[in-house]
């Protein structure tokens, strides 16, 4: 269910162990939120001799405000995919759905407001767009791009780890009939109703009246991190008229989309550490032949951070060094891949240096920059049978958010 789950699982298992102990408030107060899970479509045939898959990934936001006690307004976006395919045929390619919708959240408080069962509801837009046309597809008309109305009504529940942070589940049933998918002679009115079920992190501002006002930072203190941004290789050749490229939807058509988890502790004042879970993708071209697929690279790499912090300790410099693991695979074979037998799946050591700060919004919550040079040497490509021995070396520059539990 993806990378958030396994960190949202170590939110609460941190949170619990640092006996970190909140509660809602009826304060008006500002949050923002993401979230992860499973987005199960609840029709197979989505329109006449159209079929599309279910179970799979789901990652959205929402911002909104808490107007008191018991009610709270929103706006929700959730991004998710299904595969598209026709009978005889198979997989065709993929199809891309994101919502966007006003909600009002209903909260009723319980356990001295530490637990937070609520209800959900809205009316907004999905938008949709065909990708990543498979072999089975080529050839074939293929019309799917639109915007539409769509509704939302769900449930959930939350705990507050802290004041101002709390965990939750929901499952939300997605209505969205105003689609037409049409493939050749095929389709027509799509049914793409789906049944939603996310994990859930909400940071609320400003912090309850009874949190600590001063940032005194202790001498062990958990935190879960998450960093977005973007990646370029640092060299696109790899050998044999072999490159690696931006995707198509890389961001300014040249950094590739990063996304970057962390489990750490702040050991001491000028000391932490943490464990790392990071991934990004390539496209893999042949001069001679065009695009072959897409090459994905994760790692995992224990990290040690050197910390300075400054002015009240509320902006705190670093330099980071990690040494860990990398896998990197291919996926999403284009045709001419296919008939080359393109193929890569093989670990490899790596390695980082960087620089980054952090700038602590209240007591236990920090935005910073990080930019970092990543060391991955060893990995193998084959294409036709020869084997390339490749390094992906890159460049990365992210956003990211620190959440701290004491």
């Amino acid at each position: 269910m993806g990378h958030l789950l396994a960190i949202l699982a170590i939110v609460v298992v941190l949170g619990r162990a640092s006996g970190a102990e909140g509660q809602d408030t009826d304060q008006v107060r500002l949050y923002v939120g993401a979230r992860s899970g499973i987005a199960f479509q609840l029709k197979g045939e989505a329109a006449p001799g159209v079929e599309v898959s279910s179970g799979q990934q789901l990652n959205g936001f929402y911002v909104g405000v808490n107007l008191g006690r018991h009610l709270g307004v929103e706006l929700a976006g959730d991004a998710f995919q299904t595969d598209l395919s026709t009978p005889g045929r198979g997989k065709l390619g993929e199809y891309g759905m994101f919502s966007l919708i006003p909600q009002v959240r209903v909260r009723y408080p319980l356990l001295d407001h530490r637990l937070i069962p609520y209800l959900l509801g809205g009316v907004g837009v999905k938008i949709t767009d065909f990708n990543d046309r498979k072999p089975p597809g080529r050839g074939v008309r293929i019309q799917t791009d639109g915007t539409s109305v769509a509704a939302s009504v769900g449930a959930g529940i939350e705990y507050f780890l802290a004041d101002n942070i709390a965990w939750g589940v929901d499952t939300r049933y997605l209505v969205s009939r105003g689609q037409e998918i049409t493939i050749n002679d095929r389709g027509g009115h799509a049914n793409l109703d789906a049944l939603l079920t996310t994990t859930t992190l909400r940071l609320l501002f400003p912090e309850g009246p009874d949190a600590p006002r001063p940032y005194e930072p202790p001498t062990w203190r958990p935190y879960f991190g998450l960093r977005l941004g973007g990646q370029r290789f640092a060299q696109a050749a790899l050998g044999g008229g072999l490159e690696i490229n931006p995707e198509q939807s890389a961001i300014g058509g040249v950094l590739d989309q990063y996304f970057h988890v962390a489990g750490g502790v702040d050991v001491r004042r000028y000391l932490g550490a943490e464990l790392v879970g990071e991934g990004f993708k390539g496209t893999l071209r042949l001069r001679s032949v065009g695009n072959l697929g897409k090459l994905s690279l994760y790692l995992v790499m224990p990290e040690v951070r050197g910390r300075y912090p400054l002015l009240d300790d509320r902006v705190v410099p670093y330099a980071l060094a990690a040494m860990g693991v990398s896998y990197a695979e291919t996926h999403d074979i284009k045709p001419p891949g296919v008939d080359l037998n393109v193929r890569a799946g093989n670990f490899s050591p790596a390695g980082a240096v960087g620089l980054g700060v952090d700038y602590f919004l209240v007591r236990n919550i920090a935005l910073g920059l990080e930019t970092k040079y990543l060391i991955v040497r060893g990995h193998q490509v084959a294409v036709q049978e020869k084997t390339r021995h490749v390094i992906l070396d890159s460049f990365i520059s992210s956003l990211g958010l620190r959440v701290y539990f004491r």
